[in-house]
């Protein structure tokens, strides 16, 4: 039977001090969250709190050693005799640098060994990730060749091909047909245009799957419909040594009349992108967009504003100014969020919503990643989105009288049918203001 642990004595204490980042949802890169908040830590018994310096408050409780002291100077022994000799670091006790907590002795030579065994752990790990990163691009590698037979299928490169297979009786007519009535959403017509040119490839195919897919949809507006439309080709490219990965958008050049890039790309650095641990993000890039002129440009407007001069020599009189003005865009995606420097301060609003703004940029990136670059053809048809779908309504009838009590509590206290402002698809601080790219001619 095992014993039980006798309570701290009450006048026994403990003081420490310790320094730590506190890091964000996304866990984002260490500069970023040293920047957000440092929290100072004093532990007393019976209790302590820990406070962030951006106003946020956090409380835990914490039971000191009962063989620890109410001086740093003197340690309890574990056979209650007392050690006034201080503690000399080993080799291995690098952890322990700058620990200012007294520990008894023996304790401490504890924890060093399980710090040790950490170390170990952490080799093995890095091992795993360098055999993960070696299996994801073989199999990539393997996946590759039917990812480009999907672009010739799309861009109508195999047309004939198909054409011919089809009369060989290769697609059988009812492959589609012997699905549920509406799982596809897809119906047999004609193969031609409505201007009589006939139909090459698969039209919209890359704008259908993104709109099927509701994190990628929700930061799409009507004025980026027709720019999307020219997308032939997206991919996902993992760095590797499994550190990161690249999304690649690819457009016709040829006939986009929006801007010229022929590719479009977004590049994460995420050191531990193959672990299950929240993704530490160290650095995001996107690229320029080179829009062919202002009217065509998607992300930003000219404005005209008429003033009036308050003093000085053109007191009264009335001047023309034009400005630009941030337009929601889902091409705001390749502007990412700008990583603050490592000394940079922030207040508590400004963290949040750079928080925000990297939270809402990942979901993205990683829909596209995960989700519609390895399986575009099920979120075309729609099978994918109704997969979804019936996995949430499960959800929601577990947690369907949970809901109901929390409407109705809104609804007494007359706030059931107010609508919250309209967020930006991409929040404000991934383009900062004074920052944001202009239209700009190729």
């Amino acid at each position: 039977m095992a014993s039980e642990l006798p309570p701290p004595p009450p006048s026994t204490a403990a003081t420490a001090t310790a320094t730590a980042t506190a890091t964000t949802t996304s866990s984002l890169s260490s500069s970023l969250a040293a920047s957000v908040a440092k929290v100072s830590v004093s532990l007393d018994a019976p209790s302590t709190a820990a406070t962030v310096k951006s106003g946020a408050q956090m409380s835990f409780d914490f039971q000191p050693f009962s063989g620890t002291t109410s001086t740093l100077q003197t340690a309890t022994t574990a056979d209650g005799s007392d050690d006034d000799s201080s503690y000399e670091p080993q080799p291995g006790d690098n952890n322990l640098a700058g620990m200012e907590m007294d520990i008894p002795k023996c304790v401490l030579h504890r924890i060093s060994h399980l710090s040790q065994l950490h170390d170990k752990k952490g080799d093995i790990m890095e091992a795993y990730m360098a055999e993960r990163a070696a299996l994801e691009a073989k199999y990539m590698s393997l996946c590759s060749p039917l990812y480009e037979e999907r672009r010739q299928v799309v861009v109508g490169e195999l047309d004939s091909t198909i054409e011919e297979a089809a009369k060989r009786g290769v697609y059988p007519s009812s492959a589609l047909d012997d699905k549920e009535e509406g799982a596809t959403g897809l119906s047999a017509n004609d193969d031609e245009n409505t201007d009589g040119s006939k139909i090459v490839g698969c039209p919209q195919f890359w704008l259908v799957a993104m709109g099927h897919m509701d994190v990628i949809s929700d930061v799409i507006t009507e004025g980026d419909v027709d720019a999307l439309e020219y997308i032939y080709d997206i991919k996902c490219l993992d760095k590797p040594d499994g550190t990161g990965f690249t999304i690649e958008f690819y457009f016709n050049s040829k006939t986009n009349p929006y801007f010229s890039n022929e590719k479009l790309t977004k590049t994460y650095s995420i050191p531990n992108l193959y672990m299950e641990d929240e993704p530490i993000i160290d650095d995001v890039k996107g690229c320029e967009i080179h829009w062919l002129d202002e009217e065509h440009c998607l992300t930003e407007r000219s404005v005209t504003k008429k003033e009036r001069s308050k003093g000085g020599k053109r007191k009264g009189q009335v001047r023309t100014i034009t400005t630009k003005e941030r337009v929601d865009s889902f091409f705001w995606f390749f502007t990412p969020p700008k990583m603050p420097d490592v000394d940079e301060d922030m207040e508590e609003e400004e963290a949040e919503a750079m928080e925000e703004a990297f939270d809402m940029d990942y979901d993205v990136a990683q829909a596209f990643r995960t989700h519609l670059c390895r399986d575009a053809i099920l979120w075309f048809t729609g099978e994918a989105a109704n997969d979804e779908e019936e996995d949430s309504d499960e959800e929601g009838e577990e947690d369907e009288e949970e809901e109901e009590e929390d409407e109705g509590g809104a609804e007494e206290d007359g706030e059931g049918d107010k609508v919250g402002p309209a967020k930006p698809l991409f929040p404000t601080s991934a383009a900062p203001e004074g920052e944001q790219p202009e239209c700009k001619n190729s």
